[in-house]
């Protein structure tokens, strides 16, 4: 049993529990009213702190959803304004790249077409030198008289050359000397062969065939001029267009 302030004696102001619900005794109306809005209070104060317990709750897991939000946001947008930076700088260097090469190349050299397709860039101070019956089987030759450096570039029809091509490739080892070749390739559809021979002079022949074509680089030049000579002829086969 409960008692609200009544002397032991004073039963007629007991408050009796019972099963289902509270019964109020011998109280008198005032007392029975303010009990009441002791009750209604506590009541009152218990739903505003469960509302407080749930708006809390409710704000927190609200900041919590909205920092995810912003984290994820910021963390795609992040990865996908790397991407593209990346991708876009890429493509601006490969394009500047080959802007570069190719002017470089139109700058230095004189480009020359070839009768079958293609084309190539003939470095600044080679004369042409082609000798006549050369022009009608698709030959040209280039000569720098400074350097001793000298270019023959054929551009002819497979039926016009009287050997395969493993044949011929066959046939300038063997008149190379596979021991004298620092660069001695052969592809499918040609070779490449480089050395020193006995008089000091570096030779480099680039030889394919492709489709009904036969086209090979033929450069000689002192190894003395090795310096210069390399790099114009890295830069010859570099820029060799073949169709």
């Amino acid at each position: 049993m409960l008692w609200l302030g009544c002397s032991p004696r004073e039963d007629k102001y007991r408050v009796q529990k019972n099963v289902n619900s509270y019964r109020v005794t011998g109280m008198k109306g005032e007392n029975m009213k303010k009990l009441s809005l002791l009750m209604c209070l506590l009541f009152m104060s218990a739903t505003a702190c469960g509302k407080a317990d749930v708006t809390e709750s409710t704000t927190e897991a609200t900041e919590t959803t909205t920092e995810a939000t912003t984290e994820a946001t910021t963390e795609a947008t992040t990865e996908a304004t790397t991407e593209s930076t990346a991708e876009a700088t890429t493509e601006a260097t490969t394009e500047a790249t080959t802007e570069a090469t190719t002017e470089a190349a139109t700058t230095a050299s004189t480009k020359f077409e070839m009768v079958r397709g293609g084309y190539y860039f003939v470095p600044d101070g080679f004369d042409n030198i082609t000798k006549e019956t050369y022009a009608l089987n698709y030959v040209q030759e280039w000569q720098n008289y400074d350097l001793d450096m000298h270019m023959e570039i054929t551009d002819a029809m497979q039926l016009d050359i009287p050997m395969t091509i493993d044949e011929e490739y066959e046939m300038y080892v063997n008149s190379y000397g596979e021991e004298n070749l620092s660069l001695n390739k052969k592809e499918a559809d040609g070779y490449i062969l480089s050395g020193v021979d006995a008089n000091g002079y570096v030779y480099y022949q680039k030889a394919k065939a492709f489709g009904d074509r036969y086209v090979c680089i033929n450069i000689t030049y002192p190894q003395a001029s090795g310096d210069t000579c390399n790099k114009i002829l890295e830069d010859f086969v570099f820029g060799f267009v073949y169709e």
